[in-house]
């Protein structure tokens, strides 16, 4: 029986939702999966799928920047602690990282380095290839990026990487894997599009653009507001949860947006989505935000879930898997990242109407299916 551990100490978010998606369709592949998860009242994953939520979420809120450093810092090694104890009184020979990891590892990696020697073999999901968010000293970062590989056999990316730039070792392979999309529940009984826009004040002329999911300062909300102020068609929904507490990012875009006169054009709408209640937005939208800045070189959740709602994208991002698969399929309109202006002349294209997406393509070609098998192959040598 080949039997898998998936570690995500994630307990919100995109890496999760990945997590549990991916779990579902390798156990669907005839996998036994474990997935150790964080502590939360969030949903489990299929039925097929044990769950033992026995981790705790390692990124905390409230208090000071260092507290929550230090806070995070326990968390971290508590919950790797309870990864090698699940490890070795249950006998896994095969464990999946939810996602790649660096942070403090000079002092955790060393404990899991001696586990891959006795032959369990570690992989993770590289959602993010290349590591230049320095925290501390440069020789650190450094250090343990090296730390963070020395015990993995394989990683898995979503788009062709060089080794160099994301510094991955000769000794670990590396396999690329679609992301798949994402399925979110109808609002059933919940409010229409034609009610939300009343409910909004948005008028039935307008077109509406949407920026789901975190709200951190990579998304560049502030050039789309400067953007805004060249088309009076477009309106404006922000949804999501602030990147940290400390962030306090929508006041200061709130107050740019009436520097900028389009404050009667923004609705602003802080705070976590719970999966049921997703939907309503992709619907009441007529084109997703993915402006992201030239650091952004993943692919995307949000994009991901756009596919659902057949809804398409205004895009920019270094290179990587957003980039590309945008390009490849017709998902939307490609912009210079970190540009005013190229957002402005992108939103020019797009008012104008673009050539439908190949929607069909990207669902065929992009699939969880497609996911477990390459991840099953590589791990256990067969699909």
């Amino acid at each position: 029986m080949r039997r898998l551990l998936v570690y995500c100490p994630v307990a919100l978010g995109g890496i999760y939702d990945y997590a549990l998606k991916q779990t579902e369709a390798l156990a669907a592949q005839g996998v036994e999966v474990t997935l150790l998860a964080a502590d939360s009242s969030v949903p489990g994953s299929s039925p097929k799928v044990r769950r033992e939520a026995s981790l705790h979420p390692e990124f905390g809120t409230g208090g000071a920047r260092w507290q929550r450093a230090a806070h995070s810092a326990v968390r971290i090694i508590g919950n790797l602690d309870t990864l090698r104890r699940y490890i070795q009184q249950r006998n896994y020979r095969h464990v999946l990282m939810a996602t790649y990891s660096e942070y403090g590892s000079p002092g955790w990696a060393p404990a899991l380095r001696l586990l891959a020697a006795r032959g369990v073999r570690f992989a993770a999901i590289l959602h993010d290839p290349v590591r230049d968010y320095v925290v501390g000293p440069r020789w650190f970062h450094d250090w343990s990026v090296r730390s963070g590989y020395s015990y993995l056999s394989d990683v898995f990316v979503h788009e062709a990487v060089s080794r160099e730039e994301a510094r991955i070792p000769a000794s670990v392979a590396v396999t690329v894997v679609p992301h798949g999309p994402y399925e979110f529940p109808a609002g059933r009984g919940g409010p229409t599009s034609a009610a939300l826009r009343e409910q909004w004040g948005i008028p039935e002329d307008a077109h509406v653009m949407l920026s789901f999911g975190q709200i951190r300062a990579g998304k560049n909300l502030p050039l789309v507001l400067e953007a805004m102020a060249h088309h009076p068609s477009l309106w404006l929904l922000v949804v999501g949860q602030e990147a940290s507490a400390g962030a306090a990012l929508v006041p200061e875009y709130q107050a740019l947006a009436t520097q900028l006169g389009v404050a009667e054009r923004c609705r602003f709408l802080p705070g976590f989505v719970p999966a049921g209640e997703v939907a309503p937005y992709f619907e009441v939208a007529d084109l997703i935000l993915l402006t992201y800045s030239r650091h952004f070189r993943s692919a995307s959740g949000v994009l991901n879930t756009a596919v659902q709602f057949r809804r398409p994208c205004l895009v920019s991002s270094g290179p990587g898997a957003l980039w590309s698969l945008t390009e490849r399929y017709g998902l939307g309109i490609r912009v210079e990242p970190d540009s005013a202006a190229a957002i402005k002349d992108g939103l020019a294209r797009w008012l104008q109407g673009i050539p439908a997406p190949d929607w069909e393509g990207y669902v065929r070609d992009n699939s969880w299916e497609r996911n477990a098998v390459l991840v099953t192959r590589q791990m256990f040598g067969s699909a």
